[in-house]
């Protein structure tokens, strides 16, 4: 039986957060923001630390979604490791 998960959505009824109902060794929680257009730019990975039986305030995994209208055309590492993909045509 594949694990329970808790779903948050957000008061625009946007996904905000997904974690597992009862967290265990290497869970994660996935965060997610979104810009006033309702698109979302950035998804944050938080792993569940069972030494302090909560989830680790440092985001292992922090994306940046940058659009051209609905398009992304690139996504960041929000941890300062650079970008990681582009979706399209950059111009410089």
């Amino acid at each position: 039986m594949p694990p329970q998960r808790k779903y948050t959505w957000d008061a625009e009824n946007r996904l905000a957060a997904v974690e597992p109902t009862v967290p265990v060794e290497d869970d994660v929680q996935l965060k997610f923001t979104y810009d006033y257009l309702g698109r979302r730019v950035q998804k944050r990975v938080f792993r569940w630390d069972t030494g302090t039986s909560d989830w680790n305030t440092t985001a292992e995994t922090d994306l940046r979604f940058v659009y051209d209208g609905w398009n992304v055309i690139l996504v960041l590492d929000g941890l300062n490791r650079g970008w990681l993909e582009t979706g399209g045509e950059c111009w410089s």
